[in-house]
This record gives C-alpha cells, sequence and structure tokens, in this order.
C-alpha cells in the first residue's frame, strides 16, 4: 500500500492453552485473563488463547507498547467482555 511502512519490530503470534496455577491466588478468571495479557511485554502481540482455570475462557486480542495498550475479548460460556487498557489503566465493555 501506497505511504505505508513496515515496522523494524515484527508483531508477535501467540496461539495455544494457558493452564492457570492453582484458584488459591485469589483472582477470578479475568483478572488471570488480564495478568496473563500484560506479561506480554514486547512492542506488539496478538493472541488467541484458550484459558484453563476453574473454567474455560478464550481471549482473544493484542497488546502493545510494552503492556500499556492493548485489548482483548474475554469469551467464556455466560458471555462475552471486551477488556481495554489505555495507558496503564483498564476498562471493560460487556456484551
Amino acid at each position: 500500500m501506497e505511504g505505508s511502512k513496515i515496522s523494524t519490530n515484527p508483531v508477535k503470534i501467540i496461539q495455544g492453552y494457558y493452564i492457570a496455577p492453582d484458584s488459591s491466588s485469589g483472582l477470578s478468571t479475568q483478572d488471570l485473563a488480564k495478568q496473563l495479557a500484560e506479561s506480554f511485554k514486547d512492542d506488539e502481540v496478538m493472541f488467541d488463547i484458550m484459558l484453563h482455570t476453574t473454567m474455560q475462557a478464550r481471549i482473544c486480542g493484542q497488546m502493545y507498547k510494552g503492556g500499556d495498550y492493548g485489548g482483548f475479548w474475554f469469551i467464556a460460556h455466560y458471555g462475552a467482555t471486551y477488556f481495554y487498557k489505555n495507558n496503564g489503566t483498564w476498562g471493560k465493555k460487556d456484551l
């Protein structure tokens, strides 16, 4: 495309399963999903992960700028929520 640039830092794409540690941490599945998304500290990461805790959820989205910005869909048996992070602060929108 005319005027487009190729980044010197390629996007990393992560797919797979993540089995969360024992639920004794006291974190909800949604909190564990946010913690997992924040762990991607690269310039830009796209991910599609099945998160296994006391329940199963799918999280898919992207994080960038060292995990300070981005968002992901949290999809579980009871519905979907979009979590977004802007300048280090989380927000969410339920469907």
